[in-house]
């Protein structure tokens, strides 16, 4: 019996796993995901994994209620659903198609999981394959210092650039702090793990050297005991409370935009974003404005390689492969229609967890929203 479960936990692993690395492959190590043939490949990688969790939704028995699934998620349509139109007019079909098809697989993944593990036992997964990936940056560090590549200064690690890996070790650290405070109590190896992964999450994202990721973490450990904090008195709370609370944050951001340049200056960068503000401006001048209202197709226009080299050219920057902006890239590629839909989307998506915070009775019911 025991032999069973310890099989089921290993199948249940491998499938996490695998669907956790097929989310990363668009990301790793250099920018292959350029190539059309990278893409396709990635794309049955995602369509294989999609196979083996449905086929393990089957074997779970989870039942699907279509009519109750698509009153609660039908906000999710209107972007997939705009997002497979865009094919038709897209200036990479193939592309859009590809994209396209893993955007839904990873809904069904999703899908998936939130139905089957609780938050607590999905963290767990998150962290076994966090581990992976640390010991993988580790890995291709020591390989790119052999070969003379300078990838410590910054750390660019597992991923093709150094926000990604910055980012995930935010995630990471963050998580691991959570678990920290959550095993606080019970001095085991959980707690104890915790501290080690927290510790190399920080002195990572400190090693990468990217503001956003440093921000990032900034906010997420701000949020922590505010919302301790607020747990304590929420009972004592009145809502002139949460209104001074609202004004005093609309000054702060308002005086964050007036010294732009000062608090930018504190993380060594300019406020016209090393150069991203004026790129933005020229991809918006010299592209956007040509087809401002349906875009260039779905996930389609930094695969045109002209539009990298002019725009590249133009904001005397090297050639340009994204962005850096993913609601910017989502209005070239899909235009004002397309950021529209996915603004809804991306809004709606909100309520679950501003929803789960009014009801937290713990700080770990507040950490989907964080």
């Amino acid at each position: 019996m025991e032999h069973t479960k310890q099989g089921g936990n290993a199948k249940e692993m491998i499938v996490v796993f695998l669907a956790f690395f097929a989310s990363t492959l668009s990301a790793l190590y250099t920018v292959l995901w350029l190539w059309h043939e990278v893409v396709f490949i990635t794309m049955l990688i995602t369509l294989i994994v999609t196979g083996f969790v449905i086929r393990k939704a089957f074997a779970d028995h989870l039942k699907v209620e279509w009519t109750n699934l698509l009153r609660k998620y039908w906000y999710f349509l209107p972007f997939i659903g705009y997002s497979f139109l865009s094919i038709f007019w897209s200036t990479h079909m193939d592309i859009s198609i590809y994209r396209w098809v893993i955007l839904v697989c990873t809904f069904i993944m999703s899908w998936y999981f939130g139905q089957k593990y609780s938050g607590k036992k999905f963290q767990s997964f998150i962290l076994v394959f966090a581990v992976y990936v640390i010991f993988m940056t580790i890995g291709v560090t020591i390989s790119d210092l052999i070969i003379g590549m300078p990838t410590l200064d910054p750390l660019r690690g597992f991923f093709w650039h150094r926000n990604h890996t910055g980012l995930f070790l935010t995630f990471l650290g963050f998580i691991s702090l959570i678990n920290v405070i959550r095993f606080r109590e019970k001095k085991g190896w959980h707690f104890y793990s915790a501290i080690m992964l927290y510790t190399i999450s920080i002195f990572g994202v400190i090693l990468t050297k990217s503001v956003s990721s440093i921000f990032t973490s900034l906010i997420l450990h701000g949020m922590i005991p505010i919302f301790l904090f607020w747990l304590k008195i929420k009972n004592q709370i009145k809502k002139w409370h949460y209104i001074v609370f609202a004004v005093m944050v609309v000054i702060i951001f308002v005086a964050v935009l007036l010294n732009l340049d000062m608090v930018f200056g504190l993380f060594g960068r300019q406020a016209n974003l090393t150069g991203r503000v004026p790129m933005w401006k020229n991809t918006y001048n010299l592209y956007f404005l040509q087809r401002p209202f349906f875009g260039y197709g779905f996930n389609a226009f930094w695969y045109q390689p002209s539009h990298r080299m002019v725009i590249g050219t133009v904001s005397d920057l090297p050639a340009i492969v994204i962005a850096d902006n993913g609601f910017f890239d989502i209005l070239i590629s899909g235009g004002a229609v397309g950021l529209f839909l996915f603004l809804f989307f991306y809004v709606a998506l909100w309520v679950e967890p501003v929803r789960a915070v009014i009801r937290a009775k713990t700080l770990f019911d507040c950490v989907p929203f964080m």
